[in-house]
């Protein structure tokens, strides 16, 4: 009789292991299919959703999803690649994922990829980093460039500017970027007016490209190129207040004013009342409420 009932608590044991073993695989099946759901439709509230139902833990829908995502990644799944580049862990691993998305002709990942190969980038120690290569670095924003990513003609200018990857030439730079901000790129008319544009009479560039040109990375509304782009602009309106010199077509000292407002309500690093004193203007209350409100909003309406 002792051997029976030995026997069968043996098999109800069995039953509950292979019962809690089907049920964690049911779970973990689901979890799986919540998350390709996801992935195709967008809607990741599917995943919230499902963990929350069935108490999954964060850890294991980390490891879960990172499977899931290293699975369709290795089937070529682009949104996959990045996915895992968010998620990698460390730089190897995210230098493996933008060089498949880079081969595979996603240009801000080529761009990326470039930055990690950086001299600049590999200085500060950042996950980014790949070891610096100038080579690979020139390589790869040329192929971003060659897609027609904005930072990237930038990059390839500054390349030939300062001579990484590449031999040093400041007039290819020169000729390279105005080529492409000829072309609409913003950020070559901010490499244009920040190397080759701030010196007064300089032969390379007029102070009505200039003021285009900034104008141009102004209407980007990004705030750090916002910032400088306007106080550059300041100095194209208010340098002859500021350096005693003859007046011009452009000279405008509620411009410079206005320019230098914007520039410091965004950046305080920029911030130089005496400039703004002496471009001459003294702008009312009503204006420089005005003007701030511009800044915060990225907007540029000197009128």
């Amino acid at each position: 009789m002792g051997f029976w009932i030995f026997v069968f608590a043996a098999l109800a044991i069995w039953l509950i292991v292979l019962s809690v073993k089907a049920k964690k695989k049911r779970r973990q099946k689901g979890l799986e299919e919540a998350i390709l759901q996801a992935h195709r439709t967008g809607n990741w509230e599917i995943v919230d959703n499902y963990c929350v139902r069935e108490n999954i833990s964060d850890a294991a829908l980390k490891k879960t999803e990172k499977s899931v995502m290293l699975s369709l990644a290795e089937g070529g799944d682009l949104e996959a690649m990045r996915s895992l580049v968010t998620s990698a862990e460390t730089a190897e691993e995210r230098c493996r994922w933008l060089t498949k998305l880079s081969e595979a002709g996603d240009a801000r990942s080529m761009y990326r990829l470039a930055l990690g190969y950086s001299e600049a980038i590999n200085a500060k120690s950042s996950v980014d980093s790949f070891g610096e290569d100038p080579e690979k670095e020139f390589y790869w924003y040329c192929k971003a460039a060659d897609k027609g990513y904005d930072k990237a003609m930038a990059a390839v200018a500054g390349c030939y500017y300062f001579g990484t990857g590449v031999p040093k030439d400041k007039e290819k730079a020169f000729d390279y970027a105005k080529d492409c901000a000829n072309r609409g790129s913003s950020a070559c008319c901010f490499f244009l007016v920040d190397n080759f544009g701030f010196q007064f009479d300089n032969p390379h560039i007029t102070t009505a490209e200039r003021i285009k040109m900034m104008e141009r990375v102004m209407l980007r509304g990004e705030p750090e190129s916002f910032a400088k782009a306007a106080w550059k602009l300041g100095f194209a309106y208010g340098e002859a207040y500021l350096y005693d010199k003859p007046e011009n077509e452009y000279s405008d000292r509620r411009k410079a004013a206005y320019c230098f407002v914007l520039a410091y309500v965004l950046d305080k690093d920029l911030y130089d009342k005496d400039k703004i004193i002496k471009a001459g203007y003294r702008a009312t209350q009503y204006e420089l409420n005005k003007w701030q409100e511009d800044a915060r909003n990225l907007r540029y309406n000197p009128a």
